[in-house]
């Protein structure tokens, strides 16, 4: 588990703090890691996620060359 840390200096408000903090877990990915531990995915489910998601940007890359 990642531990972020923020420092709140002299004067600044909680409001920018949080904004910070929630900033520092967006680009650390603390949130998206622990809503993928809710719950076990298992493997064939995780390759049939991938293709699928694959076949889709596919998908969507040859309708942007065909209209263009």
């Amino acid at each position: 588990m990642k531990v972020v840390k923020i420092t709140v200096r002299q004067g600044q408000t909680i409001e920018s703090a949080l904004r910070v903090f929630k900033r520092k877990l967006m680009r650390e990915k603390v949130i998206e890691g622990h809503k993928e531990h809710l719950h076990y995915e298992k493997p064939s489910d995780k390759l049939r996620k991938a293709r699928f998601q694959r076949y889709i940007r596919a998908k969507r890359a040859q309708h942007y060359i065909d209209s263009h």
